[in-house]
């Protein structure tokens, strides 16, 4: 097997499950996040309501945790529904705790629901999980209908302070979260600027993106003093989108060393231009920098280039021209440092029945074909049912949590069930031994058990995109602080929590073992769908060529294209590990990933000749079927893309 087909040893895969990236810290979403969390436990104390701090410190930590999840931003109406959903799922619990069979009668629809809800994507996924938890875990404490609602009503609560809270602590007062996004934006691009011909451009793309995100008008309110950034955001994407063109042409021509030192040059100008938009007192470090690529601009001898100089040559001015636009925008911001009024634009937007009718269809669709989602959905419901069945028929003590392990835990593929299950393991074995250490040396008090939970929420938010495990880790230990306000003897839970978590993922990677997911049928979908992105992207570049540009589309196709290539290499990724994985079948996708690769840069190359002012009739270029061959017109440029271009769609289809 070749380097590109390696899988990665257990020892690697552990090494990445447990470990930890000190750089991805976030303490300041972490205290941001923690603040509601802390409230919820802490206010009902001063009441003496240890029962109400419970259900509402869960409740909060459990949106805390589905906003990180879809971090940066997550959709209003995601929390919200997340928060109903659960409540409703907490009442339902309640209503029927008493009734094993009705028990189990509910939850295997709520568990087929949320198995399938991962066809809708991360965020969905996580929120159907979420379900499961609060309808086993909180659902089985009432009394009566009554009682039920009001374990029902108080869990709302706490999920809708949460999000209140998230949406008022985020209003940023001033632009230095957006700063600082936007800086390591323009800092992954000047890396891929730097990065071999081969190399990705999706991370980069993936900064760009959370940086638009949180300088949308939607996510600071409507606040109108951001426009320069948004502006830079702009021209940073411009430039991302020329070296992925230049780069193109370097893997297919042949790399030139004057590109090369080029693109290390603009990497150089987009690390000034980060220092700039952090500090704009730096600009005339950036201006240094620009001076260095002019200069080399006039001086370049384009060697290694063959036939395709005038392509490269004309990408290397439409780059310079990028950053011209970049420097004007760094120059306007950087005379506006002074930050003006803001205002709040809260419009009411009617809902659409496709907000809803959408999903429904895609989960009905899940539901009735073959697939990795569907298959999911069964083996989530006959795991979590086994589970909750075993934890009754031995009488474990808190056994609802080997059923809420095994919803957490359990995954559609084994790279994630692999990753997830084993950093849980050991994330809750050292979060167990954390609470019970601490309640045990403490004895804390009300005001000291308060105080213990907003601490370990800060760290365990703030070290989740560093590290699954401790994060984990810190979660576990913040539910046992939560819990001990209503149960006297913490060693004995932490004890309990430690064999069940462990149960449930036994009982997670036995299910997946004894019924895998068919190897590659993931990642043929995902290549499937990424050649529908590239056939849609190339026929409006063709469009544009032929003098009917459609800018706004281009644009929304182009991205569209990014994204179904880094889904296909997500897909592959965890074909690599899966335990029934077929060798010939890897090659085969790697190869035409490369050749999705390869179809993406060249049609960049053909929209930038569109964007130049060429033109040519689409007839010509010999890319439709019916007319499979180029004009003898066509000049040598285009005759060298077009036939790229066939390549790689020969290439990408495994023909």
């Amino acid at each position: 097997m070749s380097a590109a087909h390696r899988v990665p040893s257990v020892a690697s895969r552990l090494r990445a499950a447990v470990g930890i990236d000190w750089s991805l810290l976030t303490p300041v979403r972490g205290l941001v996040t923690a603040l509601p969390v802390g409230a919820c436990v802490g206010v009902p104390l001063l009441f003496h309501q240890p029962s109400t701090a419970v259900v509402m410190g869960v409740a909060a930590n459990l949106i805390a945790i589905i906003s990180l999840v879809g971090a940066p931003v997550i959709p209003l109406r995601y929390a919200v529904a997340d928060g109903v959903l659960m409540a409703i799922s907490v009442v339902l619990g309640n209503l029927t705790g008493s009734l094993p069979w009705l028990h189990l009668a509910i939850l295997v629809p709520w568990c087929v629901v949320a198995g399938a809800a991962v066809s809708l994507g991360l965020t969905p996924g996580v929120m159907g999980s979420q379900a499961i938890v609060a309808y086993v875990v909180l659902g089985r404490f009432a009394d009566s209908p009554a009682q039920a609602v009001h374990i029902g009503l108080l869990f709302l609560a706490g999920a809708l302070i949460e999000i209140t809270a998230l949406l008022l602590l985020r209003l940023p007062p001033s632009l230095r979260h957006q700063r600082h996004t936007l800086a390591a934006a323009l800092r992954t691009v000047a890396d891929y600027a730097r990065s071999p011909a081969a190399t990705s451009g999706f991370p980069a793309l993936t900064q760009i993106d959370q940086a638009r995100r949180v300088l949308t008008s939607s996510s600071l309110l409507g606040r109108s003093d951001a426009r320069d950034l948004r502006s830079i955001t702009e021209a940073l994407r411009r430039v991302r989108l020329g070296v992925v063109t230049l780069n193109g042409l370097r893997e297919q021509f042949g790399d030139s060393p004057a590109v090369a030192r080029h693109l290390r040059l603009v990497g150089g100008v987009l690390d000034q231009a980060a220092l700039v938009v952090e500090d704009p007192d730096e600009i005339g470090s950036f201006d240094e920098s620009l001076r260095l690529v002019t200069e080399g601009q006039r001086t370049r001898d384009l060697d290694g280039v063959g036939p395709a100089h005038t392509l490269v040559q004309r990408r290397l001015e439409e780059l310079d021209l990028a950053l011209d636009e970049l420097r004007r925008h760094l120059l306007e911001e950087a005379d506006d440092v002074v930050e003006g009024a803001w205002k709040v634009d809260l419009r009411w937007r009617r809902p659409r029945p496709v907000t809803w009718r959408t999903p429904l269809g895609v989960l009905v669709e899940t539901l009735k074909s073959d697939n990795p989602a569907r298959r999911h959905a069964i083996r989530l419901t006959l795991a979590v049912v086994v589970a909750d069945v075993l934890a009754r028929s031995f009488h474990l003590p808190r056994g609802y949590w080997v059923a809420f392990s095994v919803a957490v835990i359990l995954k559609p593929d084994y790279s994630t069930l692999f990753s997830r299950g084993v950093g849980r393991v050991v994330g809750t074995l050292l979060g167990a031994s954390l609470a019970a250490l601490l309640v045990a040396l403490l004895h804390p008090t009300t005001l000291v058990s308060a105080l213990l939970v907003f601490a370990l929420a800060v760290f365990a938010y703030a070290t989740w995109s560093a590290s699954f495990a401790v994060s984990i880790g810190l979660v576990t230990a913040l539910v046992l602080v939560i819990l001990s306000l209503t149960l006297s003897n913490t060693p004995a839970t932490a004890f309990d929590r430690l064999l069940d978590v462990s149960l449930g993922a036994l009982l997670s990677f036995a299910t997946y073992l004894l019924w895998p997911s068919p190897a590659g049928t993931d990642t043929d979908d995902a290549l499937t769908r990424l050649s529908e992105s590239l056939e849609s992207y190339l026929e409006l570049s063709v469009e544009a060529l032929d003098g009917r540009p459609d800018p706004n589309r281009l644009r929304a196709v182009s991205r569209s294209a990014h994204f179904r290539f880094h889904e296909a290499t997500l897909a592959h990724g965890r074909d690599l590990v899966e335990p029934n994985r077929n060798d010939d079948l890897l090659a085969l996708h790697q190869s035409r990933l490369d050749g999705g690769r390869r179809l993406l840069r060249a049609i960049h190359a053909l929209r930038f000749e569109a964007d130049r002012g060429a033109r040519v009739p689409a007839g010509d270029l010999g890319l439709d079927p019916r007319r499979p061959e180029p004009s003898p017109a066509l000049s040598l440029e285009m005759r060298l893309l077009v036939g790229e271009i066939a390549l790689s769609r020969a290439r990408l289809r495994g023909e």
